[in-house]
């Protein structure tokens, strides 16, 4: 499945809702990074950059603390 491109980015970060294999797949293709932290019952853990998802945590907490 393609995945929309809105701008060519070089690391894509989310949540663990995206930790599909499909989703990683599609990226791959798009020769884009995944930044996505793992489930803790994968088989597999795949690594990621931990300091840039704790950056995206803080944006993310910012943003909800603007919506209240």
């Amino acid at each position: 499945a393609a995945l929309p491109s809105l701008f060519e980015a070089k690391r894509r970060i989310g949540d663990k809702g995206y930790v599909s294999d499909e989703f990683r797949e599609a990226l791959k293709v798009q020769q884009t990074k995944a930044c996505i932290p793992p489930r803790s019952n994968m088989k597999v853990q795949q690594k990621y950059l931990k300091r840039m998802y704790k950056q995206r945590y803080k944006v993310e907490c910012m943003f909800g603390s603007l919506k209240d």
